[in-house]
Order: C-alpha cells, then sequence, then structure tokens
C-alpha cells in the first residue's frame, strides 16, 4: 500500500483505493462521468517535445462531431498529456483527410487511433491517407472510464487548457445510476470529444514510465554564470593539489 501511495501520490483520495484498502464504505454520490478538476490542468509539457510518444484518436461522426485528440506520453514522465483536440460537425471525408495532414504537421504522430463504426469511411481514409489507423477498442467503456478516473484523480492525465471543448465535455458528462447495478451513460449527451480522449487515453502507455527528476532549463546567461562559477572554483582550488593543471 506505501508503494501504491508513493508511485501513485493522491490515490489514496479515491473511491476504489478507500473500499478496497481502506475497508471505507464509499457511496460516491457525485453523477459526474469524469472526474476532471483544475488540477488536471497544464500549461506546457515539462519535458522537450521530442522526447514524446503521440497518440491521435479520432471519433467519427457526421451530423454529431467528428473529434480529433492528440495525446503525449514518455518513458520518463507517467502522465499522459492531452495537447490538441479539434472537432466539428459535417464533416466530409476531405475535410477530415486535411485535418489529419495539419495534426502531422504539428506532432509526429506514432498512433492513429479510429473508431471503426462506419468501416467503410475508415477504410477510405486508410486509401486516402496510407496511414494504418487501429480500430478504438470499445468494450466495457464504463469499466475503463473508471480506470481513466483514477488517473485523473492522480494527476496523471494533464490537459492543456486550449481544449475547452473537450473540458467542457469533461465538467459536464454524467452517469445514469439509477440502476446501481447498470449504470449508463446518461442518454442524448454529446460525449465526441470525451470518447475521442477516451482511445487516446486506452492507447496510451504512460503507466510504463518512470518518473525522472526533471532539471529546470537554464537561460544562455544561466548557463554562462554556471560555467564561470565552475571555473572560479577550479581556479581557487588550484594548489590544492599541485598534480592537476588548471588549463585543460
Amino acid at each position: 500500500m506505501a508503494k501504491m501511495q508513493k508511485d501513485q501520490p493522491g490515490i489514496e483520495k479515491t473511491a476504489w483505493f478507500r473500499q478496497e484498502y481502506l475497508a471505507e464504505w464509499i457511496v460516491d454520490t457525485d453523477k459526474l462521468l469524469y472526474k476532471f478538476s483544475d488540477n488536471n490542468l497544464i500549461d506546457k509539457l515539462p519535458l522537450d517535445k521530442d522526447q514524446y510518444t503521440y497518440i491521435l484518436g479520432m471519433d467519427l461522426g457526421y451530423n454529431d462531431a467528428t473529434t480529433f485528440c492528440v495525446g503525449a506520453y514518455s518513458q520518463n514522465d507517467p502522465t499522459l498529456y492531452i495537447v490538441y483536440s479539434y472537432g466539428k460537425s459535417q464533416m466530409l471525408l476531405d475535410n477530415i483527410v486535411t485535418e489529419i495532414d495539419k495534426i502531422k504537421k504539428l506532432f509526429p504522430i506514432a498512433f492513429y487511433i479510429i473508431d471503426s463504426a462506419s468501416k467503410h469511411v475508415v477504410e477510405d481514409l486508410r486509401y486516402r491517407t496510407r496511414i494504418p489507423f487501429q480500430a478504438a477498442t470499445k468494450t466495457d467503456k464504463l469499466q475503463t472510464i473508471h480506470m481513466l478516473n483514477n488517473d485523473l484523480q492522480t494527476s496523471r492525465i494533464k490537459i492543456f487548457p486550449s481544449n475547452f471543448e473537450l473540458i467542457d465535455q469533461l465538467r459536464s458528462l454524467l452517469i445514469d445510476d439509477s440502476n446501481p447495478q447498470d449504470p449508463r451513460e446518461v442518454p442524448s449527451q454529446k460525449n465526441d470529444f470525451a470518447d475521442s480522449f477516451l482511445y487516446t487515453w486506452r492507447k496510451s502507455m504512460h503507466y510504463l514510465s518512470r518518473p525522472i527528476e526533471l532539471k529546470p532549463k537554464l537561460t544562455a546567461n544561466e548557463m554562462a554564470d554556471q560555467l564561470f562559477e565552475k571555473a572560479r572554483s577550479k581556479f581557487n582550488n588550484r594548489d590544492k593539489d599541485p598534480t592537476k593543471i588548471f588549463f585543460e
């Protein structure tokens, strides 16, 4: 238990941990489907952009929006970052291809995950783009969201504030638990952004990452000061070991 709390700070606040490990009887009265909070917001990636693996999750629609969600994870940071999302209704195939091309220019996408309900659309996209789309796993959706919520509550998911439509859905989607044996999403809610986010999270492997100590990036002046201090220290200590040459 102590190792879990050390590896996942804040996990002791989650409902499943309190019930399974602290033997508390938990009745979660929060009707929100996703346990998103302001703690899940972040302004920028903590590592260089090229240290991340990027995933594009897509939820296809027509009257409902077709949505795109880009997530980033690193082998040195056990957090999934949502760096980009976009959605629009009545998108034609050409519009979808154009948006994918735009995203490819912004991020080096490694995995493309797509809702394969419209199989002919997916096949047309494969033919036009030559991209090896992977079908999104859609089974056990509520159980999957339950696991995702643990990442939200332990801050293992961070979202750029610019993803305001996704954030709006995460703040508003409700669960109908009137039948405790068969909880469901409240029907008629728009969940297109949330679904592409879910596909992205499901593919991410941030949970395999091992954190490293993140050292702040130095400015040019700070680097110069650091080199000067190192040289001065070496000069001041030159007489302590006459076998060492100062100018190497």
